[in-house]
């Protein structure tokens, strides 16, 4: 962990942290019965009220709030037996879907698109992996580690 990346936006990491924890545990605390717990998360900035109190943050770049529904959509009908405990960004999950037109999620059609707002400290941009284990694959505490996922 390097200090750095989590000083512009400290509250906001601990926020999702806390809730990266909350998806592991939970999946692997329910999956015995059945019940699914996913993490999604915005490649981009959603125009929502929350955007509009960030001064200086324009929308222009941003996706509409449909986005993310479509995706929640998409991991809900999912069989929540096999498929758990994961951190999912909502265009990958349209894309494995099938999505291939996202102009349509877009606030202004043809205007760049704004990583979300803590990516932007990320030295990537590239896609994120579907799984992600907090812990790395050297330990036994979570069902895809077990896997060798």
């Amino acid at each position: 962990l390097k200090p750095k990346w989590f000083a512009p936006h400290v509250a906001y990491t601990i926020a999702k942290f806390g809730m990266s924890m909350c998806v592991l545990g939970m999946a692997e605390e329910f999956c015995g019965q059945g019940i699914a717990v996913n993490a999604l998360w915005p490649r981009t900035p959603i125009a929502t009220a929350a955007l509009q109190v960030i001064e200086g943050t324009s929308t222009a770049g941003a996706r509409v709030p449909e986005i993310v529904a479509d995706a929640a959509h998409a991991v809900l009908v999912r069989d929540a037996r096999g498929f758990s405990g994961n951190f999912l960004i909502d265009e990958d999950v349209l894309r494995d879907a099938g999505c291939a037109d996202f102009d349509r999620y877009a606030v202004e059609p043809g205007q760049p698109l704004l990583p979300d707002l803590p990516r932007s400290a990320r030295r990537s941009t590239g896609p994120l992996p579907a799984r992600i284990c907090m812990l790395g694959s050297s330990h036994s505490s979570c069902r895809s580690c077990r896997a060798g996922t």
